[in-house]
């Protein structure tokens, strides 16, 4: 799993897998080294609306457009703290 510094960063505490955690929108670019590094893992993120979708819009077009076999998990927590404006 890829957490991120914002709202998810404390999800490793609730679920039992290995853990990394990236800068501020920066999950599907951490979660594609990894999954280049090593292709049989199954990668994954957990990340809040403005982490994911405010901040990390440009990484997560680009893992998408790359084809990346990774998954994002956003959430909209209705907080807008750090990224605000998103919808």
């Amino acid at each position: 799993m890829v957490g991120s510094v914002g709202c998810s960063s404390l999800a490793y505490e609730f679920l039992n897998v290995d853990y990394v955690q990236a800068p501020h929108g920066r999950a599907p670019a951490l979660m594609t080294a990894i999954k280049l590094l090593e292709p049989g893992l199954v990668v994954f993120s957990v990340q809040g609306d403005g982490d994911a979708g405010g901040i990390g819009i440009g990484e997560l077009l680009g893992a998408a457009g790359r084809g990346m076999p990774v998954t994002v998990f956003m959430y909209n927590n209705m907080v807008f703290g750090m990224t605000g404006g998103q919808m």
